[in-house]
C-alpha cells in the first residue's frame, strides 16, 4: 500500500519479490534518483540529450509559474458571448484536455462554455466538430508548442476561412512560440504563451489548459494542478522509495523484463477515465520507448511495455478472454472509483474487484469436469488496483502525476532520457519531405507507387 489523500493503491497482486525491490532501490540510489527528482521539481536541465530543462512540475507548483494571465484570459473569453470553444491540437496539446474534459463532465461540473476538439487533417473530423456551430459564437484555440505543427496549422487555416469576419477576434493560441503565432495572424492579446521547457506530453499543466478554464472556470483546473503538486510533494517528502510511483515503476519493470510481459493494460472502471489508456500511451511510450541509454549505448533491458486498454466493463466483453487464457498474458492496472449508493456504481466497482482477483488467482476446475482444460485459467496475471475516493479534479491531478513520476522512475532505472522524442521528430521530417516532393522518383519503389496512386486519386477528384 502507498495511499494518498484521494488515491488507494493495492500492489498485493503483483508478483515482484523483495529481492527485486532491493535491487531496484540499489540501482536508483546509484543513479542519484532522489536528487534527480529534486532537480526535476526545480526545473533544472534534465533533458540531457538536448541540454534542456523540463519544467512541468514547476507549472503546477503554487510558487512556480504565475497563472494570473491565463485565468484572466479564460474569464474574458467566457464573458464575451462565446458559446463553444474548439481546441485545435494534437498529441500533448489534445490528449490530456480530452481526458480532463471527460472527467470533469463525469464529476457533473458545471460547464459555462461548450468544449469541443478537432485534432487532425481529416475533413470529416472538422465537419463533425463544426457543422452545427455559429461562427459569431465560436472560439478556436490553436494549441501548438512550436506553432509549426502540420495538423494544427492546417486545421487553423480551415478555422480562419470558416470564421470569416470573426477570425481576428475569435482565434486564440496557446504556444511557446508567441512570435510565430502572431505572424500567423493571432492577435497578441489572444496568445497565451508558456515556457519552451514544458514538454508536449506534459503541457496540460501549462496554458495549454486554456480551453478547460474557459469551459469549466478556473477553479477546477487549479484544483487539478493542486492535486498533481500534492503528489509531487509526497514523492519528494517520502524520499521516493515508499511512494506509489516507485512501487508501480518497479513492478512494471519486473513484469516486462523478468516475466516477459510485453503489454501493460489500463482498464479504468469509470466512464470519465475512458481515455486514460490513450493518454498514457503518449506519456509512457513516447517518454520511454527508447533503444539506447543517455550515453548512446544499447539497452540491456526493456524500458517500457506497450500500453493499451479501454473502459471496463466493456473490456470484459472484448479482450479479457485473451487476458485470462492466452499464453502471453499481460500486466494490468485496474482503476475504480469508490462507489456511491447507485446500483450501477456498486456493480461497476464489484466487477473491478472481481477481475483483479480472477487475474491474480485464476480458476482450477474440478478434475471430473470434461471441459476443465477449456475453463482453466492460470492466474498469475500481475495487476495493481488503484482506487479513487472520488473522480474530482484534485484526484485526477494526483492520478496523472502518479503515472508521470512512475515513468520517470523507469527512465532512471534504465538510464534513459524520457524527455526527448527523436523517433517522433523523424516521422515529422519525412512527412515534410513527402509533401515538398513534386514527383515520386526520389523515393523507394514502394513509397513512390503509393504516392503516385494517392496523388492520382486526389487529382481525379478536382
Amino acid at each position: 500500500m502507498a495511499d494518498t489523500d484521494t488515491l488507494f493503491f493495492d500492489f498485493a497482486k503483483q508478483t515482484i519479490n523483495e529481492d527485486a525491490l532491493a535491487a531496484a532501490r540499489k540501482t536508483l540510489t546509484a543513479h542519484g534518483a532522489i536528487k534527480q527528482f529534486q532537480a526535476l521539481a526545480r526545473g533544472d536541465v534534465t533533458n540531457v540529450t538536448e541540454g534542456r530543462a523540463a519544467t512541468h512540475m514547476r507549472e503546477r507548483a503554487p510558487n512556480g509559474t504565475d497563472h494570473t494571465a491565463i485565468r484572466a484570459l479564460a474569464d474574458q473569453i467566457a464573458q464575451r458571448g462565446i458559446r463553444t470553444i474548439v481546441n485545435v491540437g494534437i498529441g500533448g496539446s489534445d490528449l490530456g484536455l480530452r481526458l480532463a474534459d471527460d472527467a470533469f463532465r463525469a464529476a457533473l461540473l458545471h460547464s459555462r462554455v461548450s468544449l469541443r476538439f478537432c485534432t487532425g487533417l481529416d475533413p470529416a473530423e472538422w465537419q463533425e466538430a463544426t457543422n452545427d456551430l455559429d461562427p459569431a459564437a465560436t472560439a478556436f484555440v490553436l494549441a501548438s508548442k512550436s506553432f509549426t505543427t502540420l495538423e494544427t496549422l492546417n486545421t487553423g487555416d480551415r478555422a480562419k476561412k470558416w470564421l470569416g469576419a470573426h477570425a481576428a477576434s475569435n482565434m486564440f493560441a496557446t504556444t511557446a512560440n508567441a512570435e510565430r503565432a502572431a505572424a500567423y495572424g493571432i492577435a497578441p492579446g489572444n496568445i497565451s504563451a508558456f515556457a519552451e521547457s514544458v514538454g508536449g506530453r506534459y503541457s496540460m499543466w501549462s496554458s495549454i489548459n486554456l480551453p478547460l478554464r474557459v469551459a469549466y472556470g478556473n477553479a477546477p483546473v487549479d484544483q487539478m494542478l493542486a492535486g498533481a503538486h500534492a503528489l509531487d510533494q509526497r514523492v519528494l517528502a517520502d524520499h521516493l522509495f515508499e511512494s506509489s510511483p516507485y512501487l508501480a515503476a518497479i513492478a512494471r519493470q519486473y513484469n516486462r523484463n523478468t516475466l516477459g510481459l510485453s503489454s501493460q493494460v489500463i482498464v479504468p472502471y469509470a466512464w470519465g477515465l475512458r481515455r486514460l489508456a490513450e493518454y498514457l500511451q503518449q506519456l509512457v511510450m513516447e517518454s520511454n520507448g527508447k533503444r539506447v541509454n543517455v550515453r548512446g549505448e544499447a539497452l540491456k533491458s526493456d524500458p517500457c511495455a506497450a500500453i493499451w486498454g479501454t473502459v471496463g466493463t466493456a473490456a470484459q466483453h472484448a479482450y479479457f478472454q485473451w487476458l485470462h487464457q492466452h499464453p502471453d498474458g499481460a500486466a494490468v492496472d485496474i482503476i475504480a472509483i469508490r462507489p456511491s449508493e447507485d446500483p450501477g456504481a456498486i456493480a461497476l466497482f464489484e466487477n473491478a474487484v472481481a477481475q483483479a482477483r480472477a487475474l491474480a488467482f485464476g480458476l482450477e476446475p474440478e478434475a471430473s469436469d470434461p471441459l476443465g482444460a477449456h475453463k482453466r485459467t492460470t492466474g498469475q496475471r500481475p495487476n495493481t488496483f488503484i482506487g479513487l475516493s472520488t473522480l474530482s479534479p484534485y484526484a485526477l491531478g494526483q492520478l496523472l502525476a502518479h503515472y508521470e513520476a512512475s515513468v520517470f522512475v523507469e527512465a532512471l532505472l534504465n538510464e534513459i532520457n524520457p524527455f526527448d522524442q527523436f523517433g517522433v521528430e523523424y516521422g515529422k521530417l519525412l512527412a515534410k519531405q513527402v509533401a515538398s516532393a513534386s514527383g515520386e522518383a526520389s523515393f523507394d519503389a514502394s513509397t513512390a507507387e503509393i504516392l503516385a496512386w494517392g496523388r492520382g486519386a486526389a487529382r481525379s477528384t478536382v
